[in-house]
């Protein structure tokens, strides 16, 4: 659903307070409607990503220049200005795609 505006006052109508909270109410029941579609850039903060229904896989930067990787609940692996800084039993792989 695509957020609209609920109602539109005229000059001199009495502004209650139901209708301001039907107003917040739409804004708060679809806030995806306020990035959905994604057209700039979206300030996380340091805020977790989640990235399942389940809520135990996700993505966080909390620190500056470093991003943990958590799967089923355990943080796994990090990426900082270094590289990756992987647990002790995970295994990475890649696979570089040149020119």
């Amino acid at each position: 659903m695509a957020l609209a505006r609920v109602t539109t006052w005229i000059s001199g109508e009495t502004l209650t307070a139901s209708a301001l909270n039907s107003e917040f109410n739409n804004v708060l029941d679809n806030a995806t409607s306020l990035i959905s579609p994604l057209t700039a850039a979206l300030d996380m903060n340091g805020k977790e990503l989640i990235l399942d229904a389940d809520a135990d896989t996700s993505i966080t930067a909390s620190t500056d220049d470093l991003m943990d990787f958590k799967i089923g609940g355990t943080d796994r692996t990090s990426v900082g200005t270094e590289g990756f800084q992987g647990q002790a039993d995970i295994l990475l792989a890649f696979q570089v795609f040149g020119d």
